[in-house]
């Protein structure tokens, strides 16, 4: 095991000896575990035998699910789950960087592609709702950028993680008629679409919390607002 993610309800590692990616999750008195590439079930079966090997009170229930995606849930027979949806597994977690460098803006990216999915025509307007609901405390205080520093963020985002995985390097994250993001009119691209898309599975994947209310839409022209 090497460069393990951790997060306050899990964690996420590549098993070097099966050539696996593993997640290990909490899901209330639950132990989720998922394993996909190389041989997923090998590193599962050497997870259950540790589980098996612990010394608690009420042993375990080994639970497999049926729909192509391995998992074990320990739980007390009390409360036994089921699971019976296969996973998404977040593609940002077959990123070779280390994800947790990037988590505020990798939320903040969340953040803007929730205000660019409100109507915001702009990356400068996209800016002005960032602040203010940082000020309103709707969102984290450090969410709220200047124009200039976001597009600096955009593009590193694009650079270091979604170009190898999701955009193609020929592509960007937003959509602009004129050269330049911040103060032109702007939209996410498709491709910008899908990485929004998926940080923000991997923010609900982490535990992050991904609560958005939505804005007003802002237009550039006569600075008018009009609800959604």
């Amino acid at each position: 095991m090497a460069n393990a993610i951790y997060w306050k309800y899990g964690c996420h590692f590549h098993e070097e000896e099966t050539g696996s990616e593993v997640n290990i999750k909490t899901d209330g008195n639950k132990l989720v575990f998922c394993a996909w590439r190389g041989d997923g079930e090998r590193v599962l079966r050497k997870l259950i035998n540790i589980l098996e090997t612990l010394p608690v009170g009420t042993p375990p229930k080994i639970i497999f699910d049926n729909l192509g995606v391995r998992q074990q849930v320990m739980s007390h027979p009390e409360s036994m789950l089921v699971i019976d949806k296969k996973i998404h597994i977040p593609l940002l977690f077959t990123s070779e960087v280390e994800l947790l460098d990037y988590e505020w803006d990798l939320l903040i990216y969340y953040y803007v592609g929730c205000a660019y999915n409100d109507g915001q025509p702009s990356l400068t307007q996209v800016s002005k709702i960032l602040i203010g609901k940082a000020n309103n405390g709707e969102i984290p205080q450090k969410a709220g950028r200047i124009p200039s520093k976001l597009s600096e963020m955009l593009s590193k985002l694009h650079e270091d993680i979604f170009s190898h995985i999701i955009v193609p390097k020929g592509d960007k994250l937003l959509d602009s008629p004129k050269k330049g993001w911040a103060g032109t009119d702007s939209k996410l691209s498709p491709y910008g679409q899908r990485a929004w898309e998926e940080t923000k599975l991997y923010l609900e994947f982490v535990n992050r919390s991904t609560s958005w209310i939505p804005s007003q839409v802002i237009r550039n022209n006569n600075r008018t607002k009009k609800k959604n």
